[in-house]
């Protein structure tokens, strides 16, 4: 099936037929290029929010991989800077952001928005592990 939809190229269309809960239905899919690294897949975090002083990437499943995460939902930190925000609340690299206030954090866009306005409290949700870290932040 890959080989299949490799040959149609980027931007055709493709048809899928999927069984769920006992019935099958057909999709019709859009091809797109996968993602790449390269592409603005991580950023360095400044600022007066509880991420500065990280560099924080999107999600992919290599890295996910390698990281040993089952899912791909949110923004992983990569690195703390020492003496920065970030590190005094001890955020570590291996961290996923899942939420910021009332937002869903699933890529560097949204946690882009989610933290560019000043907030008198910060509640943030973290993946570290198998656990959800619930914080809550004076801003």
């Amino acid at each position: 099936m890959t080989y299949r939809l490799n040959t149609k190229g980027v931007g055709a269309t493709a048809r899928l037929r999927i069984i769920r809960e006992g019935g099958e239905r057909a999709l019709d899919i859009t091809l797109a290029e996968a993602p790449s690294l390269d592409q603005a897949a991580q950023r360095d975090l400044s600022g007066a929010h509880p991420f500065d002083g990280t560099r924080v990437a999107m999600l992919s499943p290599a890295l996910a991989e390698e990281v040993g995460l089952d899912d791909l939902a949110g923004v992983i930190v990569t690195a703390v800077r020492s003496g920065s925000i970030a590190q005094g609340l001890g955020l570590r690299p291996g961290d996923v952001i899942l939420r910021v206030g009332s937002s869903r954090i699933d890529d560097l866009d949204e946690l882009a928005r989610a933290i560019e306005q000043p907030r008198r409290l910060w509640r943030v949700d973290i993946r570290r592990g198998n656990r959800v870290l619930k914080l809550v932040v004076p801003g």
